[in-house]
């Protein structure tokens, strides 16, 4: 990569109509805080059914589109296993993709995968793929809040960024590092020689124990583990009431997401019509 990448895969235009499309959807959405963080799932909940569970897996997220005559909407799976700041990037990823901003199509995101394509040869580059993490980056991180942290941080000159003050802005944005360094590189705050430096450090170990060394960034690292799928409990204790759903086929969904009827004042009732044999093993004390 050369230090005319962005301009030589997106077109000015592209940028421009990115930014233009993100002001307009956060007035649509009256988002106050300039800094979304992860209230990017609120966004990501809007247009899809999200379906948050762990897996322990290299896979971050996928998106399927469901379209039959009974059932029609967008699926979206994010890993909770991964650490937040990855969860975030990937919903706005996927965001990107269902509302048009790149090419809508059905995809699997990986973690090994999710930003190689940045740092890769300019051969093996995805428009669509940097469309959407541009997007991301810049729905999250907008330029002009950047600017505005790194001047009160007083960071001014060129490649004066420390990898501290880095990891100081993953904490107030709730980003990860490697977008993060190529967002300084995009609005001219590192040189090409720094990124290039910067990218090339270990995040998984570094970073890692500069961060817990720093007290910052510890939502960024959390492994939230959360189980939710929309409003999949209610409908599934709906499907018991109207006696569509069998006990224990409830109890064997809800322990998917670690409940129980019990915790969900949901009590076993008596089928409406038994045969003999049901009625003989009916305790008479009830």
């Amino acid at each position: 990569m050369n230090s005319n990448y962005l301009k030589r895969i997106l077109l000015e235009n592209d940028i421009k109509s990115i930014k233009s499309k993100i002001n307009i959807l956060i007035e649509e959405n009256h988002i106050i805080n300039p800094i979304i963080k992860d209230d990017m799932f609120k966004l990501l909940e809007s247009v899809g059914k999200v379906l948050y569970y762990p897996i322990k897996d290299n896979v971050c997220a996928f998106y399927v589109k469901a379209d039959n005559n009974h059932f029609k909407e967008n699926i979206i799976f994010i890993n909770t296993f991964m650490p937040y700041e990855i969860q975030i990037f990937t919903a706005a990823h996927e965001f990107a993709h269902i509302i048009g901003i790149a090419e809508n199509h059905e995809e699997l995101l990986v973690k090994d995968k999710i930003f190689d394509y940045v740092f890769d040869s300019m051969e093996n580059i995805d428009k669509n793929e940097l469309l959407a993490n541009y997007f991301a980056s810049e729905l999250l991180v907008k330029d002009i809040i950047l600017e505005s942290q790194l001047l009160k941080m007083k960071i001014n000159r060129l490649d004066s960024i420390t990898m501290e003050d880095i990891i100081r802005l993953m904490d107030i944005f709730l980003f990860p590092y490697k977008p993060m360094v190529l967002k300084l590189y995009c609005i001219g705050k590192i040189s090409y020689e720094k990124y290039e430096e910067l990218i090339d450090i270990n995040c998984d170990n570094s970073i890692f124990q500069l961060q817990n060394r720093l007290g910052l960034c510890s939502r960024n690292n959390e492994l939230t583990r959360i189980k939710s799928f929309s409003n999949f409990i209610d409908l599934a204790i709906n499907s018991y009431e109207m006696t569509v759903r069998t006990y224990d086929k409830l109890k064997y969904v809800l322990k998917l997401f670690d409940l129980t009827p019990e915790k969900l004042g949901v009590k076993k009732k008596l089928p409406k019509h038994l045969s003999e044999e049901g009625l003989e093993e009916i305790p008479y004390d009830l």
